[in-house]
């Protein structure tokens, strides 16, 4: 009996670790369209690693320049305007050390002080940004940073978590068979009305399963760009 007690465990833990860890890593990584950055340091303010940096042409027009700085600890940045806006939609392009996004955090803010953003909160790993524009007083511009995950791997993350759904549901049936049914295991097993029902119950976990990735994936896709900033 405490081998299928065990045989129980091991698939729930492998369906778990598959479908929740494994798969979504392997398949709704994030891809990000973008090199580097082409914004130059042009002064550094104080040893804490606070430096002034001239952004691209295309948002000079809009933000003459930026600050990377650390404040109670925390990285953050703020922009000073090139022009009075009362309105402007950024996106901030994070980048390690190693040259690799690590997140873009999408900017919207309404502009209650004339010269200045407010201040963005970055990862504390955060080694340099780029910034795009994205609207500024009803001029709006294109930009395709963060690409999305395809339906092609959306179809096979959910082809995947169906077949891992089935052969759990499966396997647990064999153990419970062990478990629970005694001598009549082997006929419970094999049994047409109980493959029918065990089917079912597999097809219902496959549609609510089909239901909350599709739910999940909309959430993702409405989030992947996301910002967070305090008051200056």
């Amino acid at each position: 009996m405490a081998v299928w007690i065990v045989a129980l465990i091991a698939i729930a833990a492998a369906f778990v670790t598959l479908s929740g860890f494994v798969l979504p890593r392997l398949l709704f990584y994030t891809k990000y369209d973008v090199n580097g950055s082409s914004d130059r340091g042009i002064k550094k303010v104080d040893d804490e690693g606070s430096v002034v940096f001239e952004p691209s042409p295309e948002v000079k027009k809009f933000i003459s320049g930026y600050a990377l700085s650390v404040r109670d600890g925390k990285r953050v940045l703020v922009c000073k305007l090139a022009q009075k806006l009362a309105y402007i939609d950024y996106d901030v392009i994070v980048f390690d050390k190693d040259d690799k996004v690590l997140r873009v955090f999408n900017i919207k803010e309404n502009v209650t002080d004339g010269e200045y953003t407010r201040v963005v909160e970055l990862p504390d790993v955060t080694e340099y940004v780029s910034l795009m524009i994205n609207e500024a007083d009803g001029q709006t511009f294109k930009h395709k940073v963060v690409k999305n995950v395809s339906a092609g791997r959306v179809c096979a993350f959910i082809a995947c978590t169906a077949a891992l759904i089935a052969a759990a549901v499966f396997g647990i049936k064999i153990c419970c068979a062990y478990l629970f049914a005694g001598l009549f295991r082997e006929s419970f097993i094999v049994l047409g009305k109980s493959n029918t029902v065990t089917a079912i119950i597999a097809a219902i976990a496959v549609v609510i399963d089909i239901i909350f990735t599709v739910i999940a994936f909309a959430v993702r896709r409405a989030t992947t760009k996301g910002g967070k900033y305090g008051g200056r």
